[in-house]
C-alpha cells in the first residue's frame, strides 16, 4: 500500500498542500515505472538531525538530509 508521510520531528511546519505533493512525488515512481511503497518525510531542527547523525550513522557532524533505505527489490520504501 502506498503511504507518503510529512511530519515534524522537534518543532511545528506548516505543510502547504500535502495532497498536490503527493500527487507529484506519486508522478515520479510513476514515470520512472517503480512502484512506490511507504515514505516519510520528517521536517526537524538542526540539533535534531545532529543527534539523529550521532545515533543512527556515528556521524558528529551537521547535514542537510539523512535517508534510510527500507527498500526491497520491487518496491521502493524509506
Amino acid at each position: 500500500m502506498t503511504k507518503i508521510n510529512f511530519r515534524s520531528g522537534d518543532r511545528s511546519f506548516v505543510f502547504p498542500n500535502k495532497t498536490h505533493l503527493k500527487s507529484f512525488i506519486a508522478s515520479i515512481f510513476k514515470k520512472e515505472k517503480r512502484e512506490l511503497g511507504s515514505i516519510n518525510y520528517i521536517f526537524c531542527s538542526d540539533d535534531m538531525l545532529l543527534k539523529i547523525n550521532q545515533d543512527f550513522l556515528q556521524h558528529n557532524y551537521y547535514t542537510d538530509i539523512i535517508t534510510f533505505d527500507d527498500s526491497t527489490n520491487s518496491v521502493i520504501s524509506g
